[in-house]
Order: structure tokens, then C-alpha cells, then sequence
């Protein structure tokens, strides 16, 4: 299931390729500590072309068996070039054999997709920040394992999402 995790997180950057800030030690700022998980140092990386600029922050925590990993991307690389907005956001609810869950909702004025593998116990959550801004765009994306996804949406909250969007 990692895989199927690790290729959710690939195809969105592939779909929206432009996504990136430039300076990722400033978006770590943003990854912060939460109450009694370990975590490791913020990483990541910037990227600059003729297309714009773009960078991810990256930070890994973990409690117990609980693993959880946070992504700060913004920018406008490719983006406004290649993708232009969004689709039309619509929520929705897609359980295939009572095994696997996507769905879209609205957490606090902001669009959301969850993806959970109910056997594998893991998933991702993608909160689009500021999509709308071609210039850019802001997306905070948690992938966890070990947890059903009402909890780790309720971890992802934690972080200031609010902050994320208005410091780009």
C-alpha cells in the first residue's frame, strides 16, 4: 500500500506540476512540532526555470507505529503555463468494496481529497490552499500510515493552514 500511497502523492505532482515556492527553508517554518509525536528535521528542495520557481518542504513524524508525513508546496512552475485552474471542485465519495475511500470536503473554507486504504491502514490528504492564485499556488499534503483518516485529517489541522496560505 505504500506504493499506491506513493503513487497518489507522484500523480498529483504530475497532474499539477507547477506547484512549488522557492525558499523550502522558509516553508518549514510551517511543519512544526505537534504534542507527543517524534519528528525529524524538515527537508526539501527548490527548483527555479524560465517557467517560475518551486520548492517543497517535507517533515517526518512518527508515535508508536503512527507514521505520518507533511508536505508544504507552493509556486508557480509550469503552472499557469501548462495547467491553468482547477477543475470545477465538487464533493463526493468514492468507496470501492468497502476497502478503499476518496472523497472531497470542505474543512474550514478550504477544498480537501482523502484517499484511505481501509486494509493497509494508511492514506493522503490534499488541502488546496490557494489554488486559484496561478501566480501561487499553495498545496498541504499528509500522508499517513497506521490510522484511519478521521484522525489524521484532524492531525492535519493542526498545522496552521491559514499561516501557509497567506505567507505566499
Amino acid at each position: 500500500m505504500k506504493k499506491q500511497v506513493l503513487f497518489f502523492i507522484l500523480s498529483f505532482f504530475l497532474l499539477f506540476p507547477g506547484l512549488g515556492q522557492a525558499d523550502y527553508k522558509e516553508m518549514c517554518k510551517f511543519l512544526v512540532d505537534l504534542p507527543g509525536w517524534s519528528a525529524k528535521q524538515c527537508s526539501g528542495m527548490q527548483m527555479s526555470s524560465n517557467f517560475g520557481v518551486g520548492g517543497t518542504a517535507i517533515r517526518t513524524y512518527s508515535q508508536g507505529e503512527k507514521k505520518i508525513t507533511a508536505m508544504l508546496t507552493g509556486g508557480n512552475m509550469f503552472y499557469g503555463q501548462t495547467m491553468g485552474p482547477l477543475p470545477q471542485f465538487q464533493q463526493f465519495e468514492m468507496n470501492v468494496e468497502n476497502k478503499f475511500i476518496v472523497k472531497t470536503l470542505k474543512v474550514n473554507g478550504y477544498k480537501v481529497v482523502v484517499s484511505y486504504d481501509k486494509e493497509e491502514n494508511v492514506g493522503g490528504i490534499v488541502v488546496f490552499l490557494k489554488e486559484k492564485d496561478l501566480q501561487k499556488p499553495v498545496v498541504f499534503i499528509l500522508n499517513y500510515e497506521h490510522m484511519g483518516w478521521e484522525e489524521a485529517l484532524d492531525l492535519a489541522k493542526k498545522f496552521d493552514w491559514d499561516s501557509m496560505k497567506d505567507s505566499f
